[in-house]
């Protein structure tokens, strides 16, 4: 079957599911522009918005496809999701150096990758990478021929949409080189494979970079477990430019929008002292550090509560008293899943929520910054976390994610109850404070749960539960 650049084949189709991949991380608003590219519009381009309707019947669609083009800064959708965590890594490893990737891809390793590759990249690829080194990007869609309807036979997943990532520029490599990493035979080896550079690959699902007409590769979205005798190229664009401007996102369900103030549930200074612990952990997941040394460490494990002896040994070995909110807290679960883990970031009257902490950590792997920093090898030209603030050995960590952080902070603390900061961006060498509140118990009296929309953290306890979950007297 013959291609024609730049416009989709009639055999692709949408595989997976239709569901979007639901992030608790929202996406900043930007104003809309054309990407970057030679072309105004693209083959694909598709029209006016549908709202969920299908304009040739009427009738509800399958697909709610945003007609708004993506461009370098909305590409990437909750750019942390599926990134290897150096932060947690390092804490969870309780000693062992973990070497930190940068987050956007410098020109010397752009240009390192298309050394080993042998090809250049396409230039808005390149300016891709320099945002950010590969990563999530959620749910995307190309038409498969030009004004499309918004069911699923007419579109097909850019990227595969169980993953939805773009390979980092050092994770690059040929179709040639996959092939014979997993011991493919020369039959299972499409033509020209060491001319095909895969971004992304799901099994036989890949989108590739075409160098096989010259130094301008084609971009392909194919499926090499079709039978044999199927073409397996799905679709094909004559450009990078023209598969960027051909790209589109589902519109996000309501559930994922921002929540009213209603959505959350009274703070936990309104519940009386007795239930406040059981409320702050819900019905929360244990905490992977738990799971992953119970797997792979047994005997190892951190203690699920948190004893007088526990507290007592990390007190002794941080060098400081744990306040006493945070003792009542861990005493019935050692870290894990929060659901009381917002507050009210607006002024009064508002209804923006800040998420202050997910799952902090089991106080076993409880360390100071200028511990954790240690523990890290850090990219070149980035400033070494305990660098970025006086006194790093007083400022105690309760839980790493990327580059944000949730400490206790000691300095100037002339009694058992330290700060709490929440701080972020820590990679830019000017981090970022998102929250600061002068006791940890202040904190907790302000902490909310949600009550509506996805949880996958700690569903909360309704008042009934967290009575009936109290151990007898």
């Amino acid at each position: 079957m013959s291609h024609i650049p730049g416009r989709a084949t009639p055999t692709g189709v949408l595989r997976a599911a239709i569901g979007i991949p639901v992030v608790l991380a929202t996406m900043a608003a930007h104003a809309v522009r054309r990407p970057p590219g030679k072309r105004g519009r693209s083959d694909h381009d598709v029209g006016p918005a549908t709202q969920g309707v299908d304009p040739s019947s009427g009738k509800p669609a399958d697909l709610d496809i945003d007609p708004t083009p993506l461009t370098l800064e909305t590409f990437f959708h909750s750019p942390r999701y599926l990134q290897p965590d150096a932060a947690r890594e390092a804490l969870e490893q309780r000693g062992a150096r973990v070497e930190r990737q940068p987050f956007a891809a410098s020109e010397a390793m752009i240009v390192a990758a298309e050394a080993r590759l042998g090809f250049r990249l396409p230039e808005t690829l390149r300016r891709l990478y320099r945002r950010m080194n590969g990563g999530y990007i959620g749910r995307v869609h190309v038409a498969l021929k030009a004004g499309p309807r918004p069911i699923c036979a007419a579109w097909r997943d850019a990227f595969t949409a169980d993953f939805s990532t773009l390979a980092g520029v050092h994770e690059l490599r040929t179709v040639a080189q996959r092939r014979r990493d997993l011991r493919h035979g020369p039959e299972d080896t499409p033509p020209g494979a060491n001319k095909l550079v895969i971004l992304q690959v799901r099994h036989g699902d890949m989108t590739l970079l075409d160098y096989s007409r010259g130094a301008e590769p084609r971009v392909l979205i194919v499926d090499y477990d079709k039978p044999r005798g199927l073409d397996p190229i799905d679709v094909a664009f004559e450009d990078f430019d023209a598969f960027f401007a051909a790209l589109r996102r589902q519109r996000e369900p309501a559930s994922v929008l921002a929540s009213p103030v209603a959505d959350f549930g009274p703070p936990l200074g309104d519940v009386p002292q007795s239930l406040r612990a059981r409320f702050f952990w819900g019905r929360g997941r244990v905490h992977c550090f738990l799971e992953n040394a119970l797997r792979h460490q047994p005997g190892f494990e951190p203690a699920r509560e948190a004893s007088e002896a526990l507290m007592a040994q990390t007190e002794k070995r941080l060098g400081v008293q744990l306040p006493p909110a945070l003792r009542a807290l861990w005493r019935i679960k050692n870290g894990g899943g929060v659901a009381c883990r917002f507050v009210d970031a607006a002024p009064r009257g508002g209804s923006s929520h800040l998420e202050v902490m997910r799952f902090p950590v089991p106080l076993e792997y409880v360390v100071s910054l200028a511990e954790l920093s240690d523990r890290i090898v850090f990219p070149p030209n980035e400033v070494p976390w305990k660098a970025q603030f006086p006194e790093p050995e007083r400022l105690i960590v309760l839980e790493a994610s990327h580059t944000r952080l949730l400490m206790l902070d000691y300095r100037g603390c002339t009694d058992n109850e330290p700060a709490v900061r929440v701080v972020d961006g820590l990679h830019s060498g000017a981090p970022q404070e998102l929250l600061h509140a002068e006791r940890f118990s202040d904190l907790v009296a302000r902490l909310r749960p949600r009550l509506r929309g996805l949880e996958e953290v700690a569903q909360p306890f309704a008042a009934t539960e967290a009575v009936a979950a109290q151990p007898a007297p």
